[in-house]
């Protein structure tokens, strides 16, 4: 199956990108998929194939010929086996933006208020854990 623009299961991105706002900033946070992320950010920008339980496409970070950047809905993370980057959907924004352009997504998407010192240590928190589950041993300040 080759996806462009439109992906996983044949859904808009309107379809895919569910509103988060009004569910708070912890259950936003948890509600986040991989792939919502994904196509958000990268629309009509790649080709994705589905192989197995994964997507593949080649990697928004680097040029390859050969496809290595991989969706895994299962995990809710996303690889590239050319350049090496992973992470899940907190991550994905800050490695395709700069600090600031990511935290200004997040904060249309899910409503962060940087300025918030609660929802401060809430993402801080989501982060860390996320870098956890990547293998990273990394603390996050905002």
């Amino acid at each position: 199956m080759n996806l462009q623009g439109i992906l996983f299961g044949g859904w808009s991105k309107d379809e895919m990108m569910p509103n988060l706002l009004h569910l708070g900033l912890d259950r936003a946070i948890e509600s986040l998929r991989i792939e919502y992320v994904a196509l958000d950010l990268f629309g009509n920008r790649l080709v994705i194939n589905k192989k197995g339980t994964r997507y593949k496409s080649l990697c928004p970070f680097h040029k390859e010929k050969t496809p290595s950047f991989n969706i895994e809905l299962k995990y809710n993370r996303y690889r590239c086996y050319g350049c090496h980057r992973t992470g899940g959907p907190l991550f994905l924004p800050f490695d395709y933006f700069d600090k600031i352009s990511a935290l200004s997504y997040f904060q249309s998407k899910i409503g962060l208020d940087i300025n918030n010192e609660e929802h401060k240590n809430i993402f801080e928190q989501a982060l860390e854990k996320e870098a956890r589950r990547a293998g990273f041993n990394v603390n996050f300040r905002l």
